[in-house]
């Protein structure tokens, strides 16, 4: 065998270990993946809050006598 199929072997090795390892820990990465989502979600719904204008009649807003 030449270095290249070594090389492809162990590679290919790897990436069936790293996928038993994805299956096992699949509901960890559901549950990681599910925080990131819903953090995302929150932020936005708060950056979008900020934005939100409140109009005051112009006689609130200065000390005119009304």
């Amino acid at each position: 065998m030449t270095n290249a199929q070594i090389l492809q072997t162990a590679f290919e090795g790897l990436m069936i270990i790293l996928l038993i390892i994805g299956f096992i820990f699949e509901d960890k990465l559901i549950a990681f993946e599910e925080r990131l989502i819903n953090r995302h979600k929150q932020k936005k719904h708060k950056s979008a809050e900020g934005k939100i204008i409140k109009f005051v009649p112009y006689a609130e807003n200065t000390n005119i006598a009304k």
